[in-house]
């Protein structure tokens, strides 16, 4: 092989695989509290939630707000009891930072399985534990997000108070803002992966350059 084929042929070899090569894990921790709005075992049903806490990313401790956020879609795999459950969201979650000088945010899918657990002997009433995968959408990265391009967590969602959720879509008696706490597992997997810097992808560009502008032989 030429060695004029040899340099380019480097050049879009680093361009190429620089970027995928840089890809970092950040270790991601979050923790919060908040309402659902009801709960809904009806297919293709769901429901708003919102909550707060704090979204621990990059050496940063940032509070947070969700300004979007549904769950539902229960596919149920065991009718128990405790009965159990897949579940996924319709619209993106997003988490929101609630401090002026911090203004990023960032939007998320999720799947997961819930656990549900009758508390009475009608079995109307129940407890869940919800455990999901989130999964950052890429691009919705904001300020201390902007270069998240992948990764995941698991979040563990407990709703500890006895609630009637919707089984009948006529049915007009069921709970109304469900309290909850989440938390990520705080695993060696529960990471975001971030682009490098804009300082090491000019540095690749600029080594690209430079071998491309050595002298040519005419062997490899």
């Amino acid at each position: 092989m030429n060695r004029w084929l040899c340099f380019p042929l480097l050049t879009v070899l680093t361009a190429a695989a620089a970027p995928a090569a840089a890809q970092t894990p950040s270790p991601v921790s979050i923790t919060g509290t908040g309402k659902v709005d009801y709960f809904t075992a009806l297919p293709g049903e769901f429901s708003p939630f919102g909550g707060e806490g704090t979204f621990s990313f990059m050496g940063v401790d940032m509070p947070y707000t969700l300004t979007s956020a549904d769950v539902g879609g229960l596919n149920f795999i065991d009718p128990g009891p405790p009965a159990v459950a897949t579940f996924s969201n319709s619209i993106p979650v997003t988490f929101a930072s609630t401090d002026p000088s911090e203004p990023s945010e960032i939007s998320m899918n999720y799947t997961g399985e819930v656990t549900l657990t009758p508390t009475d002997m009608t079995g109307t009433q129940f407890t869940a534990v919800f455990i999901a995968d989130f999964t950052p959408i890429a691009g919705s990265g904001v300020g201390l997000f902007a270069d998240v391009v992948g990764g995941t967590f698991e979040m563990t969602a407990v709703v500890s108070d006895p609630f009637v959720p919707i089984v009948d879509p006529t049915q007009t008696v069921f709970t109304l803002n469900s309290p909850y706490q989440w938390n990520s597992s705080g695993g060696a997997l529960d990471v975001f992966l971030v682009t490098p810097e804009p300082a090491a992808a000019a540095m690749a560009w600029v080594l690209g350059l430079i071998a491309a502008g050595r002298p040519r032989a005419t062997r490899c």
